[in-house]
């Protein structure tokens, strides 16, 4: 699958939800909000080591953190 500006990917290791805001060939540089700092870091990956979600879905892994949170109470 192509990527493209704009696309929200994860590692296909696993990451948090990043948006790619430049392509050059086969590398494509992302961007993702980090809650921790307040910033906007970049970076720069190979595209075959990502992989494009949907925007619903990169809520799942979050829901599913705070059921087993709420679960400990």
């Amino acid at each position: 699958m192509e990527l493209n500006i704009g696309d929200i990917v994860l590692l296909k290791s696993g990451s948090i939800p990043m948006t790619i805001i430049a392509k050059n060939g086969e590398t494509v540089q992302t961007q993702w909000y980090s809650e921790e700092d307040g910033a906007f870091p970049t970076m720069n990956f190979v595209s075959a080591a990502l992989e494009v979600i949907e925007e619903d879905d990169m809520y799942d892994d979050e829901d599913e953190f705070e059921e087993e949170e709420n679960a400990g109470e």
